[in-house]
């Protein structure tokens, strides 16, 4: 398992924020502008960046990896409170700036506690240190009300200050939700909105547990519409307040289980319906023996075209400009080119609410494409981030999109295993060009009657099963 990065924006203060390996989330006042980066990893709460002098300053933590978390007295805010080292959390901004935090894991342990961070008095506040999942009645809040434990969850939050949650996969299982909740900070109190309780998903004699998606109509709203299982997709808010998801890896399509999704979805709090914007409802079978989202379309560079769709894809990062527009950034996820293999992409996406149409605005549509970094602090139209997922990202009150570090296989110029970045981009109707700032665990033989091949030896491990068997080239069946 890797770990990932999500992102929010909030108008409420007037700082930028930032949490790495759980959460950031991005404001600014004018010229002056401070960054929040928390690398949650190593327990470190890091710094306060001034947008003008580029300087960083560590604020909070420990430099020394793994800690564990100091919840002190629960509801009480206290300089020694901490929630440790964790990545893969949940995360949201409140209407007052403050920074929420869900769960977590490092290694085997798993969190499943809630905190509140106060960037006036950096102090930590433990809400909640965890208690036994209970979905109670869909619809209905209450104070034993509670998600469970989960990983690259999709969060939102409304306009009216309320946390929402989706998805995500159980800690140390092959499960993956799509139950959607809601949280009131005011109250406390946890509401289970919508999809399958961790009791009636669908699970497989051999693999995993999940939910397929309800499509419905393309572009049309029902009651009955719900995006599958996944984890690690990319959100945004729109300017009128609805939730738009895009993808994620582990996920369920109409049918069952593969690896990358392309679907994308809008949600309405206020009607509580999903609907079905684009993308596949069902994963395509790749000569790999692979089932996994369809590669993109292109189309022209530049150009808006109702066919065009970004390729099946987790992990990238997300922005909305100040013309409500939303935009896609690298990812992990299948190449035109690769037979249903994937890998890391630079590719970078917008797309128009108001047409419903995307546009491949940059980025190679080839592998293996190294970034270009030019001259330090320097926008050009030739810079370009190379390949990466899990990248750090928010938006200043400019318009201009900021990207952080990341993960990828630096497969052009070292031996290394990963590499970071940093970079900020101005998206066109800024000036266009980006300036340098100072587990896949492939599913490959997912059988779509309903049997998940393992990657051990099947004749001596196989399960019982009346159904029909797709033997992918991953593996060998003994009658």
């Amino acid at each position: 398992m890797k770990h990932r990065f999500t992102v929010h924006r909030s108008p409420f203060q007037n700082a930028l924020h930032s949490f790495a390996g759980a959460f950031a989330t991005a404001q600014s006042a004018g010229l002056m502008a401070a960054l929040w980066l928390a690398v949650l990893g190593l327990g470190i709460l890091c710094s306060k960046a001034d947008a003008q002098t580029g300087m960083w300053a560590w604020m909070d933590g420990s430099e020394t990896p793994n800690q564990s978390p100091v919840y002190g007295t629960v509801g009480v805010p206290a300089p020694g409170n901490d929630p440790g080292g964790r990545t893969d959390s949940s995360v949201w901004t409140d209407r007052n700036g403050n920074l929420w935090l869900l769960g977590g894991s490092v290694g085997p342990s798993i969190y499943n506690d809630i905190w509140n961070f106060n960037p006036s008095t950096l102090e930590w506040t433990c809400i909640n240190a965890g208690q036994p999942p209970e979905y109670g009645d869909m619809g209905v809040p209450a104070a034993g009300n509670y998600p469970p434990a989960r990983m690259g969850a999709a969060t939102w939050t409304d306009s009216s200050g309320n946390f929402w949650l989706f998805g995500g996969e159980l800690p140390n299982t092959s499960n993956i939700l799509n139950d959607l909740w809601e949280f009131d900070p005011s109250t406390l109190e946890w509401t289970w909105m919508g999809g399958s309780n961790t009791n009636t998903l669908t699970c497989y004699p051999v693999g995993g547990c999940g939910a397929p998606g309800v499509y419905g109509t393309l572009g049309v709203a029902a009651p009955g519409n719900v995006a599958g299982s996944r984890a690690f997709a990319t959100t945004w808010t729109d300017t009128s307040g609805n939730f738009w998801l895009f993808g994620g890896e582990h996920g369920w399509d109409s049918i069952g289980p593969g690896v990358f999704l392309n679907d994308f979805w809008e949600f309405n709090p206020s009607t509580l319906e999903w609907t079905w914007m684009g993308g596949s409802s069902t994963f395509t079978l790749y000569p790999s023996g692979t089932y996994s989202g369809p590669p993109a379309v292109y189309g022209t560079l530049g150009v808006f075209a109702p066919g065009n769709i970004p390729g099946g894809r987790c992990c990238a990062a997300g922005w909305r400009d100040n013309s409500g527009n939303l935009w896609l950034f690298a990812a992990l996820g299948v190449y035109p080119d690769s037979g249903g293999s994937y890998d890391y992409n630079s590719e970078l996406w917008e797309f128009n609410p108001s047409i419903r149409e995307w546009a491949w605005m940059g980025g190679s549509d080839t592998r293996y494409q190294p970034g270009v970094y030019g001259t330090l602090g320097v926008p050009a139209a030739g810079n370009f981030p190379g390949p990466r997922d899990g990248a750090i990202n928010w938006t200043d009150s400019s318009g201009n999109f900021w990207l952080f570090g990341g993960s990828a296989l630096t497969r052009m110029k070292t031996s290394a295993p990963s590499t970071i970045f940093g970079s900020s981009f101005h998206p066109p109707r800024y000036g266009h060009g980006w300036g340098e700032a100072a587990r896949v665990a492939s599913r490959a033989c997912t059988e779509r009657s309903g049997l998940l091949l393992p990657e051990t030896s099947p004749e001596t491990e196989s399960a019982m099963w009346a159904g029909p068997i797709r033997a992918a080239t991953c593996g060998f069946l003994a009658a």
